[in-house]
């Protein structure tokens, strides 16, 4: 058995190593785009704009 703790890895997911996994699997330009847009999208936090340059969106 293995106990890990994940809890803030998806909050510094390195962009442009994922998306060069990604590209790996995936030949559409667009849609390299579109993902690239997602992980770029930034969040809302009170109100103000924070922009994102690591990790990925999660709900909550």
């Amino acid at each position: 058995m293995i106990d890990l703790d994940i809890k803030a890895y998806f909050d510094t997911v390195n962009h442009d190593l994922m998306m060069k996994f990604v590209g790996q699997y995936i030949d559409d330009p667009w849609l390299l785009r579109l993902i690239r847009k997602f992980l770029t999208s930034g969040i809302m936090n009170g109100g103000l704009f924070e922009k994102s340059t690591q990790g990925t969106p999660q709900g909550d």
